[in-house]
C-alpha cells in the first residue's frame, strides 16, 4: 500500500511539474511577444518624431523616404512574431494594427512625395504633417488595444503558472 501510493503521489507530482513547466514556458512566449509590440510603439514614436523633422525641413525628404522605409519593414516584419503566438482576439486586433499601419504609411509616403517635389513649399508638408498624425493616432489606438488585451492575457496566464506552482508544491508535500 506505501509503494502504490508512492507511487501515484510521484506520478502526480511529475505530472504537476510538467504542467507548471509547459505553463512557464507559454508565460515566456507570450512575454517575447508583448516586448515585439511594445517595441511596435517605440517604433511608431520614432517615425513620428521624423515626420515632424519633415514638416520643418522638407530638403531632407530622400533621407527621410530611405529611413522611413527601413522602419516600415522593421515595423510590419514585427507582426509576423507577435501573430505567431495569438488568439482569436489577437489575431483581428492585429489586422486593425496591418490595416491602420498600411494607411500611416500611404500618407507618410504622400508627404514625402510632396517634399520631395515641392522642397522649399514647408508650408504645405506641414499641413499634410495632420493627416499623418491623424493616421499614427490610429495605429497608436490600435497598438494599444492590442497591448491592453494582451497585457491582461498575459496576467491570466501568470496566474495560471501561479497555481501551477502552488498545486505542485502541495503535491510535493
Amino acid at each position: 500500500v506505501m509503494s502504490l501510493s508512492s507511487l501515484v503521489i510521484a506520478a502526480v507530482g511529475a505530472r504537476g511539474i510538467v504542467s507548471l513547466e509547459h505553463t512557464l514556458a507559454s508565460v515566456g512566449t507570450k512575454e517575447e511577444i508583448a516586448r515585439e509590440a511594445m517595441d511596435l510603439r517605440v517604433d511608431v514614436i520614432a517615425i513620428s518624431r521624423m515626420t515632424y523633422q519633415l514638416a520643418l525641413k522638407p530638403g531632407g525628404a530622400a533621407e527621410f523616404r530611405t529611413e522611413a522605409e527601413t522602419r516600415a519593414k522593421e515595423m510590419l516584419a514585427r507582426l509576423p512574431k507577435i501573430e505567431a503566438g495569438a488568439d482569436e482576439t489577437q489575431m483581428l486586433l492585429l489586422q486593425a494594427i496591418r490595416g491602420s499601419l498600411d494607411t500611416y504609411f500611404n500618407d507618410i509616403r504622400g508627404m514625402i512625395d510632396h517634399a520631395e517635389a515641392n522642397p522649399g513649399d514647408a508650408a504645405a508638408v506641414r499641413s499634410l504633417l495632420d493627416q499623418v498624425l491623424y493616421a499614427q493616432k490610429a495605429v497608436t489606438v490600435a497598438v494599444k488595444e492590442y497591448s491592453t488585451y494582451s497585457g491582461n492575457a498575459l496576467g491570466a496566464a501568470r496566474a495560471d503558472a501561479l497555481e501551477s506552482s502552488r498545486m505542485a508544491l502541495m503535491i510535493d508535500r
